[in-house]
């Protein structure tokens, strides 16, 4: 379970990036997630960002038609 400790860091880590929400999906394995209209340059801060290991491409979420999400961890 992830603590809101921990949430408010992944949030820092990914700045100046702004998701519309971030969450657990695994053991330190975050999504990111934005809806249309999709702000192609978060997407772009967050795959380069320091601290995070991006897990594959950025995707559209069978739940989120025409949005994008991000899978990464955090490099603690």
């Amino acid at each position: 379970m992830v603590t809101t400790y921990e949430l408010a860091h992944v949030w820092k880590a990914v700045e100046p990036a702004i998701p519309d929400t971030i969450e657990q999906v695994g053991p330190n394995v975050y999504e990111a997630r934005w809806w249309k209209p999709v702000p192609r340059q978060d997407v772009q801060l967050i795959c380069h960002a320091k601290h995070i290991e991006i897990i594959g491409e950025p995707f559209e979420p069978r739940h989120l038609p025409s949005g994008v999400a991000v899978r990464f961890k955090m490099d603690h």
